[in-house]
């Protein structure tokens, strides 16, 4: 049944509550039986304090998480229809909760409690407030109107920017719900509780009145499940015979398009505000990375997304462009040209980083940006994106080593944060490269300053990238000594893939290997995954096998909850290990790559498959330029 794919459910609740499921819709968004709720653009705190604003969660629960008081409980996470289901059954009746975040009406959560009362008599149903102490980040004003709550952040982001408002219109939940059954059949009772949030009480207002207009022509949940339904349809991507890496697949899919509002809100069309690590549903003060936009966004999440969402995708490279004024701000700050995107992002597009070694000197996220947007521009053919201001930073950043003969880069931090400041990332100056180069030709194209161009251009072909001719392998950085567990993460590997620099094979086997030695044991998920795309080129079947199941130990059932490091700590609901998963399948074992007028595809069978016709992958609506494709394979061929 193919909706089974899309269900994941256990009759307990993970031991830990970080492995929760969640629901959101890029707009709200919860961890089921918490005490918080969070709303997307909602931060408080100054500078580097700057975090998601906690907003109590006014929802009620049918059952707590640990409760012995019903024989029969089911938790099921919906990721067809963006729900999740608690269903609780005894002898005299059953009691379903479905929980979701209106996918249309994107301000409102919703909770639906359906009590069916089986024998005569009274059925009671106790109602269990979690919502916990009111917010430390809010100062609420209470009003009796529905309920009503008004409240502002206590500190914005920067001495000059406002503080941020909050509206938040909410059903009152009973202690209780009471049915009495006069008859000798069964009856069913269903409720709806509704729960609006908005930056102005207008809004916050009008979509609790829109929701219980829904509500009374019994059209509300019929709204929210077609949109899911349609995200779905368009598009897919699983694998035949392999319930397991399917369901993994469409998880990771699913907590990845939780975070993106639709583009199709019939009413007050909500603002992206980027996607942190954690994603909507975490990122409070101190935990997970403070609900921060980093490069995640654009070099782990969004290539996932880019053959089957790239409507998404240009959601992002839009956000990177509106906070274009921040990045030049930092980029002058430092005493550079152009634009210097910062570390970390939260409302204002200023640097929020806590860290000033990272404010300063991982500067690769600018060049991470630039390679999204070409590789979105070879997937789609929109080229409505200039890039002229990050080419003008890495001119004015590079400096000319007489020495070398070569311009580099000084007194940077690449992907690998343990190991700063150092002269001449291998990752950073060849991303940077690859910006200046990619600057040219759009500039080539669009019939921009061709001096400049040309400056870009020269700049490119004379960066300095470290090597050891006498090893044969790139060195991290200069100076750079090979230790065992020296290296935090995936870094100079990438120059093979995503950077597709032209390295000979037995230069890219000898990079493998010795960072396969240096690199932490404990390592964060997606390092697995980038290894594997990786080993896969050299046709390492094995070794990329090995790496590809490293990965999935950071994946925690029932509901697929990924965690930054595979021993559960870290980040949680860890959507950058999602993407470097997904890029995994995409980039690796189905051999995806983007280049300018051509797509290509080098499939691989997953590990664990038997070597039968009937096993393989099928990905549907692939989108290429103004292309829609279904693509499958299998061991034998491949079909488009």
């Amino acid at each position: 049944n193919k909706n089974d794919l899309y269900v994941l459910k256990s009759s307990v609740l993970p031991n830990n509550p970080r492995f929760y499921p969640t629901v959101a819709n890029g707009v709200v968004g919860l961890v089921l039986f918490g005490d918080t709720m969070h709303m997307a653009g909602l931060y408080n705190g100054r500078k580097g304090e700057s975090h998601r604003a906690r907003i109590q969660s006014y929802l009620q629960y049918i059952t707590t998480p640990h409760s012995t008081l019903w024989p029969r409980r089911k938790f099921i996470q919906h990721m067809d229809v963006g729900l999740f289901q608690i269903k609780l059954s005894g002898i005299k009746m059953f009691i379903s909760q479905k929980i979701y975040a209106h996918k249309l009406l994107t301000n409102l959560l919703v909770s639906e409690i359906t009590v069916t009362c089986k024998q005569p008599g009274l059925c009671r149903v106790k109602l269990n407030d979690l919502s916990g102490p009111a917010s430390d980040d809010l100062n609420l004003d209470y009003a009796e109107i529905l309920s009503y709550n008004s409240s502002f952040c206590n500190l914005s982001e920067e001495t000059s920017s406002p503080l941020l408002n909050l509206h938040v219109y909410y059903s009152n939940f009973p202690d209780e719900i009471s049915i009495i059954n006069r008859s000798t059949s069964r009856i069913t009772r269903t409720y709806v509780f509704l729960l609006s949030v908005g930056t102005t009480r207008l809004i916050a207002q009008d979509f609790y009145k829109r929701g219980m207009e829904a509500v009374s022509i019994d059209s509300l949940f019929r709204m929210h499940s077609t949109e899911w339904l349609h995200t779905w349809d368009s598009t897919g991507l699983r694998v035949i015979t392999n319930l397991q890496t399917t369901q993994y697949i469409l998880s990771s899919f699913y907590y990845l398009l939780s975070n993106f509002p639709t583009i199709r809100a019939q009413v007050h069309p909500p603002k992206f505000y980027g996607v942190s690590p954690g994603g909507l549903t975490n990122g409070g003060r101190g935990e997970d990375y403070w609900g921060h936009v980093f490069w995640d966004q654009d070099f782990w999440m969004a290539p996932a997304l880019l053959p089957l969402y790239p409507d998404l995708v240009k959601k992002i490279l839009k956000y990177r462009v509106g906070h274009l004024p921040g990045a030049r701000v930092k980029a002058a700050t430092f005493g550079y040209r152009g634009a210097d995107y910062p570390w970390e992002t939260a409302y204002t597009g200023l640097d929020v980083c806590p860290g000033i070694d990272y404010v300063e000197y991982e500067i690769h996220v600018t060049a991470d940006i630039i390679h999204l947007l070409k590789q979105y521009i070879y997937a789609t053919g929109d080229w409505d994106f200039l890039v002229e201001y990050t080419a003008e930073f890495w001119r004015s950043r590079v400096v000319w080593n007489s020495t070398k003969s070569r311009h580099v880069l000084n007194k940077v931090m690449g992907p690998d944060e343990w190991n700063f400041p150092v002269n001449n990332s291998a990752f950073t100056n060849a991303a940077a490269a690859q910006n200046l180069m990619f600057a040219a030709d759009v500039a080539q194209k669009l019939g921009f300053d061709k001096e400049l161009a040309k400056q870009w251009r020269d700049i490119a072909q004379t960066m300095f990238i470290p090597f050891d001719s006498h090893l044969q392998y790139h060195p991290e950085f200069d100076e750079f000594v090979p230790l065992n567990g020296s290296v935090k993460q995936a870094d100079t590997i990438m120059l093979g893939f995503p950077l597709a620099i032209d390295i000979p094979e037995t230069v890219r086997r000898n990079d493998l290997s010795t960072y396969a030695y240096c690199t932490s044991a404990h390592g964060p998920a997606m390092t697995w995954g980038m290894f594997s795309i990786n080993l896969l080129d050299v046709d390492e079947y094995k070794e990329a096998g090995v790496m590809y199941r490293r990965q999935l130990k950071n994946i925690h059932a029932p509901f697929d909850i990924w965690s930054e490091n595979a021993d559960g700590s870290g980040a949680v609901n860890f959507l950058t290990g999602i993407g470097g998963y997904l890029q995994s399948i995409l980039y690796g074992y189905l051999g995806l790559r983007y280049f300018n007028n051509s797509v290509s595809f080098n499939p691989t069978l997953i590990p664990g498959f038997v070597s039968d016709t009937s096993h393989g992958i099928i990905i549907q609506g692939f989108k290429y330029i103004s292309l829609s494709l279904d693509v499958s394979y299998n061991t034998t061929s491949i079909n488009i």
